[in-house]
């Protein structure tokens, strides 16, 4: 996927998001933070450590109570990495950040607590760095998704718990980070 990719559904999402609701719309900004989890998808690479640290910071626009546009920055930490050559097995690093565009819903499922899902784009840089051969990067955008609850300690502030998957190719590897994580939102 290309940049034009991340364009497109944005001018959806938005097109979507206004259909007749253009009157009624707020904003919000908020961060996360939590761990990852790496994968990758080739026999070549393996992940020997998986999990660090991640977070995300983000603003968003609601339309009407159950449909918003977010977009924001992530920083889906650093796994360690084996990668087998004609030499042998060598050991490196790699680390995934970037933005992203999604289309988030919100059902109500109790007072106080909201259902959520998410469906978007990640534009992302995977920076590998290998002991002994050097590093390089790669940048691809991908398709992003996730599921989480929110709480609304106030009618200005929300907790939220999330799940979200960023898919990404590079180095011709398919690869996905996961993010579970727990944030803050301040409604404006």
């Amino acid at each position: 996927m290309k940049i034009r990719h991340l364009v497109t559904v944005t001018v959806l999402a938005l097109g979507a998001a206004g259909a007749g609701q253009a009157a009624d719309f707020d904003f919000y900004a908020g961060a996360a933070l939590g761990g990852t989890a790496f994968y990758e998808d080739q026999a070549a690479i393996s992940v020997t450590e998986r999990q660090d640290v991640g977070y995300k910071l983000f603003g968003g626009v609601r339309f009407g109570p159950n449909l918003a546009v977010e977009g924001g920055w992530a920083d889906l930490g650093k796994a360690k990495i084996a990668v087998g050559t004609t030499l042998g097995t060598v050991a490196g690093d790699s680390s995934v950040d970037g933005w992203f565009v999604d289309l988030v819903g919100n059902y109500p499922v109790y007072p106080g607590w909201s259902a959520l899902g998410r469906l978007g784009a990640f534009s992302g840089k995977v920076k590998t760095s290998i002991t002994g051969l050097g590093s390089a990067s790669e940048s691809d955008t991908g398709v992003k998704f996730g599921l989480g609850l929110q709480y609304d300690i106030s009618k200005t502030l929300h907790l939220r718990g999330e799940w979200e998957r960023y898919q990404l190719e590079a180095f011709d590897t398919d690869g996905s980070v996961d993010l579970w994580s727990v944030g803050l939102i301040y409604r404006f």
